[in-house]
């Protein structure tokens, strides 16, 4: 009796898993479907997807290479032991001609393996988009353990947002995996779990340089855990030692790529913002968003978000305004799960997600 009964919370609760993981990628298909009919993938000048790919983009674009030098892994093994790379004589990822990934059939394929590279990403990505919800959920759990509808909606809601949020500008093929791996670092940073912390490592700075800011934020929370000084020495030390030979890694690789480390943009684009009122409009109502739901009821919600949103974001402003476009949002996703946790509560009061909250997770 009592296995019978184990067996039935087992069946509901994978039914459950499984129609969660189910809206979860069915937010993901539309988010990327938007994103493709939209502004593309990687579709400007120096960052195109083929140079991406090849390993040909310019500096600093091409250093983000975890998930282009995933799909040539994928692509290689493809052809050493399963046989030659397919050609997808009716691809709905085709290149057009601004490089773009559109959603279009055409009778014919590319000829190569193009349109089998842009299946790959797009799963890929897909799944990293997946991975990103469930890591979200694991991090409502943490923070207010006592709001499970809330938990579900979280996920849900914050992949939805991620369809205006992502389309203003081209989607970059590094952004699903920031978010994913920031999320992750996030729940291992609050856990403390450096064994988990340092196998992410590595995946976070193959995968964009800002990632650096997570070591800084764990150091941080360290402190305000008061661990030992010496121990936290230790471990920013080998962190940075991981970072500083990715990126030699990353240069060597790349030495002869054209480009900088670095592209100032405060006087081209940024400066001029201030005049381009149709530009500009869209990042104050964004602002005016993410104030009113993040800063509503500050003072009471969780002390290490509140921090955890200082050590992420403004760098990440800092650096926009300077080396980056200050109002492409998607520059910002390394702090994107921390805003809409910081956000839930007053999500929860306006739209009445679940009963009013207890005490929220602070530490």
């Amino acid at each position: 009796m009592k296995v019978a009964s184990v067996l039935k919370l087992d069946r509901k609760r994978l039914v459950y898993v499984g129609s969660l993981s189910f809206v979860y990628l069915a937010l993901s298909l539309v988010t990327l479907t938007l994103i493709v009919r939209g502004q593309g993938i990687d579709n400007h000048s120096g960052h195109r997807f083929d140079d991406m790919i090849n390993g040909e983009a310019h500096r600093p674009f091409v250093n983000r290479a975890l998930l282009p030098q995933t799909v040539r892994f994928i692509v290689y093994s493809w052809d050493q032991f399963v046989g030659a790379v397919p050609v997808l004589a009716n691809s709905h990822f085709v290149q057009n001609e601004g490089n773009e990934i559109h959603r279009k059939t055409r009778p014919t394929g590319l000829g190569d393996s193009q349109a089998f590279e842009y299946s790959i990403t797009f799963v890929l990505m897909v799944g990293w988009l997946v991975g990103f919800g469930w890591a979200l959920r694991f991090l409502v759990k943490e923070f207010y353990p006592d709001q499970p509808i809330a938990a579900d909606l979280l996920p849900a809601f914050s992949l939805a947002m991620l369809g205006p949020l992502m389309t203003r500008y081209s989607t970059n093929l590094y952004d699903p995996s920031s978010l994913l791996l920031s999320a992750l670092a996030l729940l291992a940073v609050v856990r403390w779990r450096l064994g988990m912390f340092y196998f992410l490592a590595p995946l976070l700075f193959f995968n964009k340089e800002t990632s650096i800011l997570f070591v800084l934020l764990l150091m941080v929370h360290g402190l305000v855990l008061k661990k030992p000084l010496g121990q936290l020495v230790l471990h920013g030390s080998c962190l940075g030692a991981i970072f500083v030979g990715a990126k030699l890694v990353l240069r060597a690789a790349f030495a002869d790529n054209p480009g900088s480390e670095l592209e100032f943009h405060l006087f081209d684009h940024n400066l001029p913002l201030i005049f381009d009122w149709g530009q500009l409009f869209y990042f104050v109502i964004s602002l005016v968003f993410f104030g009113f739901f993040v800063g509503r009821g500050w003072s009471s919600k969780p002390f290490f978000l509140r921090y955890a949103l200082a050590v992420i974001l403004i760098p990440l402003v800092s650096m926009g305004m300077f080396f980056g476009f200050v109002d492409e949002l998607r520059g910002y996703y390394e702090a994107y799960a921390i805003l809409m946790l910081l956000a839930l509560p007053t999500f929860r009061e306006v739209l009445a997600w679940g009963r009013p909250s207890g005490e929220s997770r602070g530490e």
